[in-house]
């Protein structure tokens, strides 16, 4: 028995060794926000102009692809989100409809750990109230 054991552990090992590719959904509303910015019970956010969205999230060094799903509120004039790295803009959102819209952005990552994910929305004018439905953000490597 104990033979055993051993030869499906040492078969086993070789198996531990292979990168195991990774998917991270964040939920808006369980990330770090500015003020004026609503969480709902789905885990979504409503942002206004010039709110902020921040999440600390482990990542491995090398490629990875950060997905942005966002839409507009109540209005049609469109806004703008912009998609940070530890301070870097890695990705520009033109927010234009009130359909969800995902964007991917690649990218690649200096080393391991955990890293600052930052979300921005703006528009020109300074209407109040919600203006962009932050849906999710998926990150992914391979």
């Amino acid at each position: 028995m104990r033979r055993r054991a051993l030869l499906a552990l040492l078969l086993g090992l070789p198996a531990c060794s292979q990168p195991i590719s990774g998917v991270l959904t964040l939920a808006p509303a369980g990330m770090k926000y500015s003020d004026g910015c609503t969480a709902n019970h789905d885990g979504t956010l409503e942002m206004p102009n010039g709110a902020r969205a921040v999440q600390l999230a482990y990542m491995e060094g090398g490629a990875a692809t950060l997905t942005a799903t966002v839409r507009l509120v109540a209005t049609d004039r469109p806004a703008t989100a912009d998609l940070y790295v530890e301070g870097d803009r890695v990705g520009h959102l033109d927010v234009t409809s009130k359909d969800d819209k995902s964007s991917a952005f690649q990218l690649v990552i200096a080393h391991s750990g955990p890293h600052a994910i930052r979300l921005e929305v703006h528009r020109e004018d300074q209407e109040p109230g919600p203006l962009v439905h932050f849906e999710k953000l998926v990150l992914t490597q391979p």
